[in-house]
């Protein structure tokens, strides 16, 4: 196995640990389909990078942000009861980015690339992102932990508490919109909501505890990134998909526990 491999479990391992947390607090809050939603306005906010020439991490921030602030607008903050505008939003943004990269000059394999994901071709920017990136999502879930969770619980229990509830809603929303837009690349825009979501399905018969379901999950995504991409490499497969089936078949696994 040369370098190239390596750094692709690097890479895949590094953003399960960050999937983890991110996942749970999805899960829980009932926004699953919100990373997905962001996950596909994430292809609207790289090509408006690429048409302007603004970094890509920049414009799928701001782009993620701007969605669910006009979602938050119309909705207000219980985004799960409003599941019709958040498919409206992210089919719309996915059809916006497919519109433009084929009018800017951008090569057919570079949509491809944030479509599907091509890990093999990370560099070691990338690497050092996605660590920075772990170590920032465990920082603020440790520090914001009771936070959040009693903000998830409810909000007049947070406000109980002297927690603001929109405070800690936009802080995870705007760490999640930061690992989506540096995880583009290892799965594309279409599946990186597996690596976040099926993890954390598959440990909710394994964990006793909200702590131990936010560890169990990131290691879930780690264990399912190395079997995905094994799998890629002796059989000649996508990676993403790979990653993606074999965190399926571990879901499957680990509901016979139930």
């Amino acid at each position: 196995m040369n370098m190239t491999f390596i750094n692709a479990v690097m890479a895949c391992s590094l953003f399960s640990l960050s999937a983890g947390p991110l996942g749970c607090l999805m899960v829980w809050r009932r926004l699953s389909f919100l990373s997905d939603t962001l996950s596909h306005a994430a292809l609207l906010g790289v090509a408006l990078s690429l048409c302007f020439n603004l970094p890509i991490t920049l414009g799928v921030i701001c782009v993620d942000l701007l969605i669910v602030y006009f979602l938050i607008q119309k909705t207000g903050q219980e985004l799960q009861a409003n599941e019709a505008r958040l498919a409206i939003a992210s089919q719309v943004s996915l059809a916006g980015g497919l519109i433009i990269f084929n009018v800017i000059p951008a090569p057919a394999y570079q949509l491809n690339q944030f479509l599907f994901g091509d890990v093999l071709a990370l560099s070691s920017g990338d690497l050092v992102s996605l660590a920075v990136l772990a170590v920032i999502t465990w920082f603020l879930t440790i520090k914001y932990y009771r936070h959040w969770i009693l903000s998830w619980i409810s909000d007049e229990l947070a406000v109980t508490h002297a927690i603001n509830p929109q405070l800690s809603y936009i802080i995870v929303v705007a760490l999640l919109a930061l690992a989506i837009s540096l995880a583009i690349k290892i799965l594309g825009a279409l599946l990186i909501t597996a690596l976040m979501i099926i993890p954390v399905m598959s440990v909710r018969y394994l964990a006793s505890t909200a702590k131990s379901m936010m560890i169990y999950a990131a290691v879930i995504g780690v264990l399912s990134s190395i079997a995905g991409l094994l799998a890629s490499y002796h059989y000649d497969i996508p990676a993403s998909a790979a990653i993606t089936v074999a965190a399926a078949i571990l879901y499957l696994l680990s509901s016979l526990r139930k």
